[in-house]
């Protein structure tokens, strides 16, 4: 990598972190792009090479955080454990993410809901990916006539809905949340196998 590419890479990480710091302090609607320039460092007009406006500042903090989330989630399965409870170490790990700052995750499935598809493109690219590791758990853990893409995407369905319960503050507790889910997910699997879960 050349001095040149360190410092574009440099500037965009401050970017990040100052707007991460900014959003979870101040609150992303009070947030301004000139605050987080300053606290990065950077001119005020630096911040637009890197990002178009502040929604995209967001979306690519959101990209960034979850998408490592979700490799933590998926590393620390086991793949010996039955298949709910390798799905729930997945979500698991994501749904603890999200509970670090309840309004800053809020915050970004909110803008994210709202987007128009032709500024999603890459939500929708790790979304993909996310549920074909989904569908890879599924496939090693029981045989169905239903598709693993289809089974993973329903799973994906349950997650979403729970989240957004748990961050629009209609359940209790990241637990109330954690249960409603996993009983989602034993839903979900119950024509993989004629004795599909416990519960």
């Amino acid at each position: 990598m050349s001095l040149r590419e360190q410092n574009k890479r440099d500037k965009r990480q401050r970017l990040l972190a100052a707007a991460r710091e900014l959003f979870s302090s101040v609150g992303y609607s009070e947030t301004t792009t000139r605050a987080i320039a300053s606290k990065a460092r950077v001119g005020a007009g630096t911040l637009f090479t890197y990002f178009s406006d502040k929604r995209q500042l967001l979306n690519a903090l959101f990209l960034e955080e979850i998408d490592a989330a979700a490799k933590r989630g998926f590393a620390a399965v086991d793949p010996a454990a039955p298949l709910v409870d390798q799905l729930m170490t997945v979500f698991g790990t994501l749904y603890r993410w999200f509970d670090e700052d309840r309004a800053l995750g809020r915050e970004m499935i909110s803008q994210l809901l709202m987007q128009a598809p032709s500024t999603s493109v890459e939500v929708s690219a790790l979304t993909a990916g996310f549920i074909a590791q989904l569908a890879e758990l599924v496939s090693r853990g029981g045989t169905s006539e239903t598709p693993p893409m289809i089974i993973a995407t329903s799973l994906f369905a349950n997650y979403h809905i729970a989240l957004v319960l748990f961050l629009s503050g209609h359940m209790a507790d990241l637990e109330s949340a954690e249960r409603l889910l996993r009983s989602l997910v034993i839903w979900n699997l119950a024509g993989l196998s004629p004795q599909p879960a416990e519960e």
